[in-house]
């Protein structure tokens, strides 16, 4: 079967409040601020690796912790599923894929 990746441009769902929660997360448990969702609009669209370097642009984060920012943000949006619940054809047309043979990914 196929492999499908899905990136973080909010084609399939507009899910920029959940990627903003998870950065404030991660950002807040290494003393940084999050960032404001004006800010997280402009940084989706070119993949989950893109997106964490943006935020490690814009705070005073070490290039070399990235690695480790990417790790825990692609950690806390594979739960992303929790938070759409109220996106219930995004979640079967997810079921349906998974159901098919088909391997989910994010990019």
């Amino acid at each position: 079967m196929a492999s499908i990746v899905f990136d973080l441009d909010e084609t399939f769902i507009g899910n920029a409040p959940d990627i903003r929660n998870i950065a404030k997360r991660i950002l807040s448990e290494t003393g940084h601020k999050p960032i404001l969702i004006t800010k997280t609009h402009a940084f989706i669209g070119n993949g989950a690796g893109v997106f964490v370097q943006k935020i490690c642009d814009a705070r005073p984060i070490f290039v070399g912790e990235h690695t480790s920012y990417l790790k825990s943000f692609l950690d806390l949006y594979e739960g992303v599923i929790d938070l759409i619940a109220q996106h219930s054809d995004a979640i079967d047309a997810l079921i349906s894929l998974k159901k098919k043979g088909h391997r989910l990914r994010i990019y």
